[in-house]
């Protein structure tokens, strides 16, 4: 085929471009693959002469993106039930709200042709797509049923598909069939095949892999919803960010303007409440706050705030006025609502001993607040009241409802109010309200303890209305209303039980401990016992893990345990004191571990625990790879990538005991250093450079061009060709590094012609499995190590609980070496 270039304008400005707005991940509106597929698929009918919809094709191998036509599609399709959905009432299934809520959850933000799945069964091994003329949406959305079968949180997308199989003619045909008014196509996954089939489509092998989601702009504000009465003792900040909402709740105001006045009644020494009320604005939506410090003397700068000295006129429009003592000038008292707007408010600190008149006829207290070291008043201006209709609220009945709404039809003043009742949504109702026609017409009287009938005139509600606040509460004997108020951040506890944590994947700094449910007395499953671990060791699948360069889903498929991918080793005790080592699956940095009894062994009584913890994974790993695996020989060539990492160090001792023939590479001139200085029975021609390909010539010179018996290897990419072709006719080659495994990377066919063998060490799933027998036989190797003396403690660094952050940030370092960080938990 004769190669052509063209090229495609995509642009929201054009019509048929439009759909794509609705394919978002992460926030992040993102070019659909399966468009890229349908504009090959274009570009490929349009060199042919042919029309998109006669013209079947193949996609193969679409990670370099070949493409073939389809000259017998239908024949190289595969014959699936037919085109039903079976609706019984005992199969679970999910409606289209439920499927797309689960897609939110997992960081999909779809709209429009993306939200097509219209329903499916609970493994979404079957559902129902709604087919819009669209190629790109229609076969995105196949996708989206395939990845909803993976039970996960993470976020994952695209990153290869084997074989696409499209037959138009096909395609058409089975939509022909449809009946009803929208047309609903039957689509099948199979996770076995991993294929999907809906209508003329089959897609073959989709690989995915996940991302990290994109971290939070603003940390999520954590509030409590409160009730605070108007009159309490309080810290100066809930005291000011509780009246800052009473402020914008009777207002409304999107522009906030308020001044703070420094003068001589002021007290230097005391905190400047500007700040909190700042503070209290930025977690308030769609708020711009213009605020103010006016002083004579210099302070210190504050972000979003002003200071400068401002003269106070009757233009100035201020809401919010702050200051000291004011009520102590009542003779002046005028003076300060001058500046103010209409309903402008007066926030005054005085002091702790200050005894408040009887009110005047000029203001009403809001709210009286005490702090450690001065009270704090919010007051303003007496406003006109006139006589408002009364509206009874009740969940019973809505025969309320159109008595409300023509009253504020008619523009009058409304009480809105309810009795003796449990919250039953009157205050969403009148915040719903306020922001309508007429809304701020409405004031709210929520009783929700025992009080007197309603009725304006009695002296206990007619002090409260002449207030002229939008909402009023009375609960616990005093009147107030609900507050949002920050959480208090979480103390630290004393728990028996903690584990380590990485809030965030990829950032180590996130490291927090978190509180456990385990205990001593907590029932187990059949066959599995609790551990108290006394010391937790971090190797670099502990790094890969933590900082995304291996997929979570890769180490643990179970989406509870993908959180927790901290720690894989420990050493303690278990209930009756017996000192133990082992391996779990997860959670292994924490003071309690629950594990299965075939993957822990005794420690040796010559073993300190410590000792103990930088043995399990290591030589674990090793002696499955080499004696289990490869049926190493005594006398055979090897080579050991890494010889200074905890399985590089392992892997020489087990090799030196089979008196091998040892060939390593390591990183650095230190690490070269001490093989020399502990491992002298290494001459130094048989260690080479792993931070490039020169070690392949050092094999080659060594060993006569003859190669190694055996590789064992944690390089990539060109250091990973470089090993196969290390490799001596009939090797074998030890794949223990995650990441080419990961990334699904080609090797050299050079395997062929050696007869070479490809092992792919997936050491982490042995001790998953149900095979017992494998991991008994496993343990007896690594007890025979340790009787033989080939199996011994590692070097290694020791870190306290605080520090587990550090001990990754080790590791990552020339200096780190597998294994080698120890975290004592006792």
């Amino acid at each position: 085929m004769q190669k052509e270039q063209v090229e495609y304008q995509i642009s929201y400005l054009y019509e048929e471009h439009q759909f794509m707005k609705g394919h978002v991940i992460d926030g992040r509106n993102l070019f659909p693959a399966t468009e890229y597929l349908k504009l090959a698929w274009q570009t490929f009918a349009d060199t042919k002469h042919l029309e998109l919809d006669t013209t079947a094709v193949i996609f193969e191998n679409l990670v370099r993106g070949r493409i073939t036509i389809c000259s017998n599609s239908i024949g190289q399709q595969l014959n699936l039930p037919p085109n039903t959905f079976v609706h019984d009432d005992n199969l679970k299934i999910l409606r289209q709200g439920e499927i797309y809520r689960e897609f939110y959850l997992r960081g999909y933000n779809y709209s429009g042709l993306f939200k097509g799945i219209k329903t499916c069964n609970v493994d979404a091994s079957m559902g129902l797509i709604k087919l819009d003329d669209n190629w790109a949406t229609f076969m995105d959305n196949m996708l989206q049923l395939q990845i909803l079968q993976t039970d996960t949180r993470l976020l994952f997308v695209p990153v290869g598909i084997k074989k696409i199989i499209i037959d138009p003619i096909k395609h058409k045909q089975i939509v022909e069939n449809q009946n009803g008014e929208e047309c609903l196509l039957l689509a099948h996954t199979n996770k076995d095949c991993n294929m999907i089939k809906s209508g003329g489509i089959e897609i073959h092998g989709l690989q995915v892999r996940s991302i990290f989601k994109k971290k939070a702009r603003l940390e999520p504000v954590l509030e409590k919803h409160v009730f605070v009465p108007n009159g309490a003792t309080l810290v100066l900040e809930e005291v000011v960010r509780v009246n800052t909402q009473i402020i914008f709740e009777n207002t409304l105001e999107h522009h906030l303007k308020a001044l703070d006045f420094v003068n001589e009644f002021t007290d230097i020494s005391s905190t400047h409440v500007m700040g909190f009320v700042n503070k209290a604005l930025e977690d308030m939506l769609l708020v711009a706050p213009d605020l103010t410090i006016s002083s004579k003397t210099t302070l210190n700068e504050t972000p979003g705030i002003k200071c400068e000295t401002v003269t106070l006129t009757p233009e100035s429009n201020i809401l919010l006025y702050i200051g000291s003592k004011i009520l102590q000038q009542s003779n002046t008292l005028k003076q300060f609502f001058g500046p103010l707007r209409k309903n402008g408010f007066i926030l005054t600190r005085e002091e702790t001993n200050f005894r408040l008149q009887k009110s005047t006829n000029e203001v009403e207290i809001l709210t009286d607040y005490m702090t450690e070291n001065e009270r704090i008043i919010l007051l303003r201006k007496k406003l006109e009241t006139v006589e408002p209709k009364l509206v009874e609220v009740s969940s019973s009945n809505f025969e309320w409802l159109p008595e409300l709404q023509n009253a504020l039809n008619l523009g009058k003043n409304v009480i809105a109010y309810a009795t003796n009742q449990k919250p039953e949504g009157i205050l969403g109702l009148i915040n719903c309200i306020r922001r309508e026609t007429n809304g701020s017409l409405v004031k709210c009287f929520f009783m929700m303890d025992d009080a007197p009938k309603f009725d304006p005139q009695h002296s206990f509600y007619s002090k409260q209305i002449s207030k002229n606040m939008d909402v009023n509460i009375y609960k616990n004997g005093s009147w107030g209303t609900y507050r949002h108020l920050r959480l208090e951040k979480r103390p630290k506890v004393n728990s028996e039980h903690s584990y380590a944590y990485f809030k965030n994947r990829g950032d180590i700094s996130s490291f927090e401990w978190l509180e456990g449910a385990l205990n001593t007395d907590v029932p187990l499953e059949e066959g599995r016992i609790l551990g108290l671990t006394y010391y937790s060791s971090v190797n670099f699948k502990d790094i890969m893990a933590a900082f995304g360069r291996v997929n979570p889903e890769l180490l643990e498929p179970r989406r509870l345990a993908q959180e927790f991918l901290t720690g894989f080793e420990f050493s303690g005790i278990d209930l009756s004191g017996r000192r133990i080592a082992g391996i779990t699956d997860c959670h292994g940095i924490s003071s309690h571990v629950i594990v299965d009894p075939s993957s822990v062994w005794q420690v040796p009584d010559s073993w300190t625990l410590e000792d103990a913890a930088t043995v399990p994974v290591v030589y674990s790993t090793v002696i499955y790879a080499l004696l289990m695996v490869g049926n190493m020989q005594p006398g055979c060539s090897i080579l050991i990538h890494s010889a200074t990492g905890g399985i590089g160090l392992a892997a020489l001792n087990v090799c030196l005991h089979y008196k091998c023939e040892i060939y390593v590479t390591v990183g650095t001139q230190e690490k070269r250093g001490y093989l020399k200085k502990y491992y002298p029975q290494i001459p130094d021609s048989h260690i080479g450079n792993s931070r490039d390909t020169s070690f392949e010539q050092m094999i080659k010179r060594e060993t006569k061009s003859r190669g190694v018996d055996i590789v064992l290897n944690s390089l990539s990419e060109d250091k990973l060709q470089a090993s196969v072709k290390c490799l001596a006719r009939n090797g074998q080659f030890m794949e223990i590094g995650k990441y080419d495994l990961a990334n699904d990377s080609s090797l050299n066919l050079l395997f062929m012609k050696n007869k070479a063998i490809y092992h792919g060490i997936v050491f982490d799933g042995l001790f998953k499995s149900s095979l017992k027998e494998l991991k008994s036989k496993l343990i007896n190797h690594l007890l025979e190590g340790i009787k033989e003396g080939f199996v011994k403690p590692l070097p290694r660094i020791l870190f306290s609980p605080d520090q587990v952050g550090e001990s990754y940030r080790y590791m990552m370092t020339e200096l780190g070496m597998d294994s080698m960080v120890g975290t004592e938990i006792i």
